[in-house]
């Protein structure tokens, strides 16, 4: 049977990297845990999403832009 983790143990796996975990509680590795990343982007992430190397997804630009981020780059080009 796999060890059980403990909250001090993911969180100092967060902050290795410069992320700062912000979820109180730690489960198992299927709940989502609220971070923040070095860049201050806030995004959920399972424990087993992150020990398979997934970070945040707006720094790796794989989130879709809002459409109020499209209309403020437009204004700068015109």
């Amino acid at each position: 049977m796999a060890k059980k983790l403990t909250y001090t143990f993911v969180r100092d796996h967060f902050e290795k990297e410069g992320y700062t975990l912000l979820s109180k509680e730690y489960n198992h590795s299927q709940t989502k845990l609220k971070y923040k990343c070095p860049n201050g982007h806030e995004h959920f992430i399972k424990w087993n999403d992150w020990k398979t190397g997934y970070r945040c997804p707006y720094c790796a630009g794989k989130v879709k832009p809002t459409i109020e981020f499209i209309k403020s780059e437009l204004f700068l080009y015109k």
